[in-house]
């Protein structure tokens, strides 16, 4: 489950338009799936802390917690990545923002690994 995949459904026209509404149907599938007990996974930049909290929470209530995470070498590869991404249809990132999640990812990928069981 992504916020981009979700902005998609709401708005499969425009999904751009609709980056708010699916950032709020995210959280709100996030928590209902983790009150429901069921397994699922979530797709995430870790550049915030709504993922960490509910890491711990999912955690507190029984959940197993597994990481994948996923990074570049360096965030000159992630601007590239984005570039090659939009000129293939997908969709545009501000470099600041590149900039600003890469450096928080890495910040947050040590307390996910705290929380996380695998």
């Amino acid at each position: 489950m992504t916020r981009i995949k979700i902005a998609g459904e709401l708005r499969p026209d425009d999904p751009r338009s609709a980056d708010l509404s699916a950032g709020r149907e995210a959280v709100k599938r996030i928590r209902s799936l983790i009150k429901s007990g069921l397994h699922f996974a979530i797709e995430a930049t870790l550049s915030g802390t709504f993922v960490l909290k509910h890491m711990q929470i999912a955690k507190d209530i029984g959940y197993s917690i597994v990481v994948y995470y996923i990074g570049l070498q360096d965030v000159q590869m992630h601007i590239d990545r984005v570039a090659s991404r939009v000129e293939q249809g997908g969709h545009w990132i501000a470099e600041e923002d590149i900039r600003f999640r890469y450096g928080q990812s890495l910040q947050n990928l040590k307390p996910a690994l705290a929380i996380a069981d695998q």
